[in-house]
């Protein structure tokens, strides 16, 4: 089974603009400040804007990966992996977004494993997929690998 979930093309820009304003945001006080050498302004605007290079590439390359040795998570800030052998099931549950975010999905899924562990399947939620069809289809590429 190969199954991949990621963020549709049109919210990686929403993403990116949200990322520009958090890294970039500090900038505006840095510059108007008096008695910040020109060196300082300039290193902490490079690094910010490395900061968000990075940020916005990976943004874009955040994916869920299903294949056969497990399931491959890439988020911003970390890679990780659960071999099948790892994981005891996988359940939906409600998110846990702040109010007023209409844009951010109501149920996401989980891959709970042996030794107690939930980990978020990013991107395999209801504003992506059919979180209960996707379950299914997860379970049972988990009961033929076990």
């Amino acid at each position: 089974m190969n199954r991949e979930y990621r963020v549709r093309p049109g919210r990686v820009f929403g993403l990116v603009v949200v990322i520009a304003f958090v890294t970039m945001a500090p900038l505006l006080p840095l510059w108007s400040a008096i008695g910040s050498t020109e060196a300082t302004k300039w290193l902490v605007t490079v690094v910010l804007l490395a900061l968000f290079l990075i940020l916005s590439v990976r943004a874009g390359r955040s994916v869920t990966v299903i294949d056969a040795d497990g399931i491959h998570i890439r988020t911003l800030s970390r890679t990780r992996h659960l071999a099948w052998s790892d994981i005891q099931d996988f359940r939906s549950a409600p998110s846990n977004r702040a109010p007023g975010q209409s844009d951010a999905p109501n149920t996401v899924t989980y891959a709970h494993t042996h030794d107690g562990r939930r980990v978020l399947l990013p991107y395999a939620d209801d504003r992506h997929v059919d979180v209960d069809q996707e379950i299914r289809l997860l379970r049972t590429a988990l009961r033929r690998t076990g």
